[in-house]
């Protein structure tokens, strides 16, 4: 993709060879319950473990795939994924905030305090009188 087509206008070249990564999403959101892979070796299980997929989202998707229920793997990996999603930009919003806080709190800590002057009320009273 040339630069001037992306937001980051960065080129991106060609690329024809599938990742593991690549395999695993495919298998999960195109599970087959009829025809077995052309590879022994992607399975259910491999695909949950190249992708990540652990604990109860893994037991879900692995209950769907032995209901043979193609969608509910679809749904049930879909929502794994926004979860890990959602958690990546939570930690990137927490980087940035305590980066904000540790400026902020170097800036104040640079910052001369100034104590105003303490006006002695009796004083002010009696010249005004």
């Amino acid at each position: 993709m040339p630069a001037e087509m992306n937001l980051e206008h960065i080129e991106i070249p060609p690329n024809n060879a599938l990742s593991e990564l690549d395999k695993a999403y495919v298998f999960l959101n195109y599970p087959s319950f009829t025809t077995p892979p052309p590879n022994k070796q992607w399975t259910i299980e491999h695909a949950l473990d190249v992708a990540g997929v652990k604990d109860k989202s893994r037991e879900k998707i692995l209950s769907e795939f032995k209901e043979k229920d193609w969608k509910g793997v679809r749904t049930e990996f879909a929502l794994w994924s926004l979860n890990q999603k959602a958690a990546a930009i939570a930690r990137r919003i927490g980087v940035k905030r305590a980066a904000a806080a540790a400026a902020a709190t170097a800036t104040a800590a640079a910052t001369p305090t100034v104590v105003p002057a303490t006006v002695d009320a009796p004083a002010v009273a009696a010249s005004a009188a």
